[in-house]
């Protein structure tokens, strides 16, 4: 599955960073929660964040085989796709932000819950 494109500059390859979707997971919404809504780099320039409906995943900008981090924001709402799909929330797009010196990832904006969620990093800032 694409997750995001970048332009390094004019005239270096693309990078394709991609993360693998498990089979045993794949269903009629799986296309339409892991659509990336939002990217953001990190202050330091080494990491990307990007926000699905469900997750939002650090990438590091040098390895596209799969995101080093992955924050659960709404799994809660998996059984209930149906009726997100049935009044269209499913389609509401999510944004991310890092914090200043990079420790923390969040979603941008108040989630389906009415929560703020914040999440500290598991691999230490450099």
């Amino acid at each position: 599955m694409l997750v995001c494109t970048a332009f390094l500059t004019f005239f270096l390859p693309v990078a394709v960073f991609a993360d693998e979707e498990d089979a045993a997971d794949h269903s009629f919404f799986s296309e339409i929660v892991s659509s990336v809504s939002d990217v953001r780099f990190s202050h330091s320039g080494m990491y990307m964040a990007t926000r699905d409906y469900m997750s939002v995943k650090v990438w590091d900008v040098r390895m596209e085989s799969h995101a080093v981090e992955v924050y659960s924001v709404h799994d809660y709402l998996r059984s209930k796709l149906c009726t997100l799909y049935e009044n269209e929330s499913i389609y509401d797009k999510f944004e991310c932000i890092w914090s200043s010196n990079d420790r923390l990832v969040s979603p941008l904006a108040v989630s389906v819950d009415r929560f703020f969620h914040k999440f500290p990093r598991f691999h230490s800032v450099s």
